[in-house]
């Protein structure tokens, strides 16, 4: 299906038949919506951009159209399903982009899989829960970008 210039295409991420909305050729960029988003977010952005790159703006994991499976929702399983379509895709590194929730996501990812972001960008990203969690993402992204 065509999407204001755009496929919309279902892909596997680990067990999860996930949805997305992709165009163009180039290095991969993924675009992660916020809380109750979904890929629409980024419709109108995923043509311009895809004009320079390989774009894929997904529903993540319990949202949209991708699948909703009995689990507990933690930054660390949305950031696991992300992992699970680069995988898919055979991408080694991405560049990401995240909103709100995206965004932490996305941090969560350039903290703990480093090697798996090629650049990170937060729009109005989500604040760090007071959780343990929370309190070791901000840790380790204060760590890196003081170094």
């Amino acid at each position: 299906m065509d999407l204001l210039g755009t496929e919309v295409r279902y892909r596997q991420s680990g067990p999860h038949r996930t949805r997305s909305v992709e165009a163009g050729d180039g290095e991969p960029v993924l675009l992660l919506h916020g809380i109750s988003g979904h890929a629409e977010t980024w419709v109108r952005n995923v043509a311009v951009l895809g004009r320079d790159f390989r774009v894929h703006a997904i529903d993540m994991l319990g949202h949209g159209f991708t699948d909703k499976p009995r689990i507990e929702y933690s930054i660390r399983a949305l950031a696991d399903h992300v992992l699970g379509f680069l995988d898919e895709i055979g991408a080694s590194r991405a560049h990401l982009v995240g909103q709100s929730l995206g965004g932490w996501v996305a941090a969560y990812l350039a903290a703990y899989h480093p090697e798996r972001v090629a650049s990170l960008v937060s729009v109005t990203g989500a604040g760090l829960q007071v959780d343990p969690d929370g309190a070791a993402l901000s840790e380790k992204v204060g760590q890196q970008v003081a170094a």
